[in-house]
């Protein structure tokens, strides 16, 4: 409900963006917090060229899930 903390959530992936890097952000389960179960994620990023990599990387976390 509370506006400028969305806008500070959404300023994690604006780096990697600008640098020109591939990554990828993953669902990681949820964690409790004020009586509600909120979900989580996991962002991970390759260098310049590691698209495949990446993709192998996040397919096999997803997976273990």
């Amino acid at each position: 409900a509370d506006p400028l903390a969305m806008s500070l959530g959404d300023i994690f992936p604006v780096p990697v963006s600008l640098a020109g890097v591939p990554a990828i952000s993953l669902p990681s389960g949820t964690v409790r917090m004020n009586e509600k179960e909120l979900p989580v994620g996991m962002q991970f990023i390759a260098p310049w060229g590691g698209d495949a990599r990446l993709f192998d990387f996040g397919k096999k976390f997803y997976d273990r899930l």
